[in-house]
């Protein structure tokens, strides 16, 4: 087989025009219809995890970053997916989950956080230093861009212990002006980075990176992200407006890296068509896939309550909402404890619940209680009827593949924006 390329594979993007989907999730269902949905159209994919996400911690899924890369490889070979069509990368690696602590102890946890993702094999490695710590006067662009080059010289070593078993180096992608992990709070800004700026930020971290003896590292910068300007709140989408990135499409031309758009999620096929027309190149999508992955997992419990006796449900909803009242550290900031908030925000921070124990379990008796369950398929079609277009005769259940077709439908949108579609 031959072997991967990064460089190529960025470069091959921006003469092409077109994209690379970036999935951006732990949650293992999601994962499993990214595979297959890979397969069957034989597309380059990305999977990376978030800082919070998991890190040399655990995160909040409880993985690390050497376990996170074993069990996207897991799900590649059980649905046939080459490992050349896959990369694995970090996304916003720095100091993001450690924000209260001095900025001594919070750099200290983000060079591990680094190391661990270079060490376990992570390729495309996203640095992100934009916070101001707990102990920070001020955060400028010069702070920033130091950090950042720290941060790089620490992956660049991590990777020198592993070099002479793996012959690939990871790159690197720069830039922050983008919505923190996990979503703003708040209605999304429209100010984007002029090309000013942005050749401005480059020229200073490059400086940074040279002080540190990081040139060839910086030959691995492939992407840099910039704001789109697209973004959501609870209930509502803030769209992508392309007349902002004139200045960006021109300096694209005469520089050597693709943009990478965060924050893409409940965009319209449209929007993530037009984006890639002005070089975004790498677009990354999480809650959106979640998000899908829920709605399924409720309709499957409307299901459930029409055919299963109340003494043997799943009570899978009670349970989420009892566990997110408990635990109320991933959406206290977001919401404000209202139900229908908590259930269906575009921020999904129920992603955050679907590791906890009693939310598995219920989740597992809620499967248990529907697979091979012969139903009327207007009782499916009342609740799936974007994927069951069935109103006559009666259906056999298969709970993980109305998961997949939920989910494939916001796959498919990536797939084709990716492509260059015409709309």
């Amino acid at each position: 087989m031959k072997k991967l390329d990064l460089l190529e594979i960025f470069h091959g993007l921006k003469e092409q025009r077109k994209a690379v989907v970036s999935v951006c999730t732990a949650n293992r269902f999601v994962l499993d219809s990214v595979m297959r949905f890979q397969k069957e159209k034989d597309a380059f994919v990305i999977i990376e995890s978030t800082s919070n996400q998991v890190n040399h911690r655990g995160g909040y899924s409880g993985l690390t970053p050497f376990d996170f890369r074993k069990m996207v490889l897991s799900l590649a070979e059980k649905n046939g997916v080459q490992t050349q069509k896959l990369i694995i990368g970090a996304d916003h690696a720095g100091p993001w989950p450690w924000l209260s602590l001095s900025s001594n102890e919070a750099t200290e946890e983000a060079k591990k956080l680094v190391s661990a993702c270079v060490k376990a094999g992570y390729k495309k490695i996203h640095i992100d230093t934009s916070y101001k710590l707990a102990d920070d006067v001020i955060c400028d662009k010069s702070i920033v861009a130091r950090r950042q080059a720290e941060l790089c010289y620490v992956a660049e070593q991590a990777y020198k212990d592993v070099s002479h078993e793996d012959p690939i180096p990871p790159v690197y992608v720069l830039g922050t002006d983008v919505p923190p992990p996990g979503g703003s709070v708040g209605a999304g800004s429209n100010d984007t980075v002029t090309a000013e700026e942005l050749l401005e930020d480059l020229d200073m971290t490059r400086r940074e990176f040279l002080k540190l003896g990081l040139q060839n590292a910086w030959n691995r910068v492939v992407a840099y992200v910039v704001n789109t300007g697209a973004d959501f709140t609870s209930f509502d989408v803030v769209p992508y407006e392309s007349d902002k990135f004139g200045q960006l499409r021109s300096l694209l031309l005469t520089e050597p890296y693709v943009l990478e758009a965060h924050s893409t999620d409940y965009q319209t096929l449209g929007s993530l068509v037009q984006m890639v027309h002005d070089g975004f190149a790498v677009l990354k999508v999480g809650p959106e896939l979640t998000f899908r992955f829920r709605e399924a997992v409720f309709a499957l419990c409307d299901i459930e309550e029409e055919t299963i006796k109340p003494q043997d449900r799943s009570h899978f909803v009670e349970t989420l909402l009892s566990e997110m009242r408990a635990n109320p550290k991933h959406w206290k900031n977001y919401y404000r404890g209202d139900e229908v908030e908590m259930k269906f925000s575009l921020y999904d921070r129920i992603r955050y619940y679907w590791f906890n124990e009693r939310v598995e379990a219920a989740l597992k008796k809620l499967f248990t209680n529907l697979h091979g369950l012969r139903t009327p398929a207007s009782l499916i079609h009342q609740n799936l009827p974007d994927i069951v277009e069935d109103i006559s005769g009666a259906l056999v259940i298969d709970p993980f593949e109305l998961i997949n077709l939920k989910i494939r439908l916001s796959l498919e949108k990536y797939h084709r924006a990716c492509q260059n579609a015409q709309v």
